[in-house]
């Protein structure tokens, strides 16, 4: 009994060996068919070693460009306050002048933004390049601008330095505002060359010189002549 059983075990053996050999065949063949080319596996694999330098040199890269970043913009703030402690002081006074007193409070925000204390509105104006508040005036929000721009100039150029270009920047004041604006303008003036382009003679008392320019229809007579 014991001598049949260990036949019946090798005759299942070996059929297990044959269709293993029959597997390691169908796998020597499959392997024989198959087409690939080393050379070409090679580079690829070069190519994708140097692709993943690359990743990891742009990654320490950007790493670095976010630092500079979070610095650059640290950096910027503290300049901004900065330059609102020293700034504000001429915005005030220039701003008291052109609104007749009106509006004497204005400080800049983190963002170098005007605001500016309305009285009778019991809340401060963010001053935009739009004015974003309905109560402040367009012609206002240009005065509040132009005393920043004089208190700017006033800052980096005490003694004087470039002319200062002017394009119409009084065309919305009333007439009163217009008269303050050009008593400032005359005071830069002491210092600065300041050069106003303007299409009306309204301003020509106040000037030192007056240039006359021909306007485009002279221009082109002039050129077609």
């Amino acid at each position: 009994q014991q001598y049949q059983q260990l036949i019946a075990q090798i005759e299942e053996a070996q059929g297990r060996r044959e269709a293993l050999d029959d597997l390691v065949r169908q796998a020597q063949l499959r392997v024989a068919a198959s087409v690939f080319d080393a050379d070409a596996v090679n580079a690829l694999e070069g190519r994708l070693e140097s692709l993943l330098e690359r990743e990891a040199a742009l990654a320490e890269r950007l790493a670095v460009h976010k630092l500079a970043r979070e610095v650059m913009l640290q950096a910027q703030q503290e300049t901004f306050a900065e330059a609102g402690v020293i700034l504000e002081p001429h915005m005030r006074r220039v701003l008291r002048l052109l609104t007749g007193q009106r509006y004497a409070d204005v400080r800049l925000s983190p963002e170098m933004r005007p605001i500016v204390s309305a009285p009778g509105h019991g809340h401060d104006l963010e001053v935009a390049d739009s004015p974003t508040a309905p109560s402040l005036s367009c012609a206002t929000a240009e005065q509040v601008f132009l005393a920043a721009r004089f208190a700017f100039i006033e800052v980096l150029w005490p003694d004087g330095g470039p002319p200062v270009l002017m394009d119409d920047p009084l065309v919305n004041f009333d007439q009163s505002r217009r008269e303050a604006a050009l008593e400032a303008i005359r005071g830069l003036a002491t210092a600065h060359q300041v050069i106003l382009f303007t299409c009306s003679h309204e301003y020509d008392r106040w000037a030192d010189t007056v240039i006359d320019l021909p306007g485009p229809a002279a221009v082109a007579s002039a050129a077609g002549d």
